[in-house]
């Protein structure tokens, strides 16, 4: 052995060989690492903040866009009658939220109906604040007129004005 501490010549060599290659080693990785975080930034971040720029499905077929907007704008109109003549909103959220999955089908566009698809967004819109509004005042005073009316009928519903 050497007197001075150090390695003999082939062990030296190699101690060196295999720093190099653990700096090579860690070099690629963080190139791969950064590689694929720029990769995955690149495809985020654009359809996070600037939705224009993010790629769009293909457009729908045009009967079928006209299709599924005259079904949902017609459901959307039955719901809201149905909750109207019930004097309650419960359960309108709920309902709302498989409309909107529905709606959201045609995300892709729907060509020349594509302006359709969002005024149908925008009626959906308004009749979830028409009803939210409904429920918090005239559905409880509606309540509160039956509740009324329902004190003041006889017991035998009305059976008693037979004559």
């Amino acid at each position: 052995m050497s007197s001075d501490g150090e390695m003999p010549g082939p062990a030296k060599q190699a101690s060196a060989a295999e720093r190099i290659g653990r700096r090579v080693g860690l070099v690629i990785f963080w190139l791969v690492t950064a590689y694929l975080v720029a990769m995955s930034c690149l495809s985020v971040i654009p359809a996070l903040y600037f939705p224009s720029l993010a790629p769009r499905p293909k457009p729908l077929p045009t009967a079928t866009c006209a299709n599924e907007i005259e079904a949902l704008e017609g459901e959307l109109v039955e719901a809201a009658r149905r909750h109207l003549e019930q004097r309650s909103v419960r359960g309108m959220k709920r309902w709302l939220d498989g409309w909107d999955a529905r709606y959201m089908r045609m995300d892709g566009g729907c060509g020349p109906l594509d302006a359709s698809r969002q005024d149908l967004q925008r009626v959906r819109d308004e009749f979830e604040d028409m009803l939210e509004r409904y429920g918090q005042t005239p559905s409880p005073i509606q309540q509160r007129i039956r509740h009324r009316l329902d004190e003041l009928r006889p017991a035998g519903n009305g059976s008693e004005q037979q004559s």
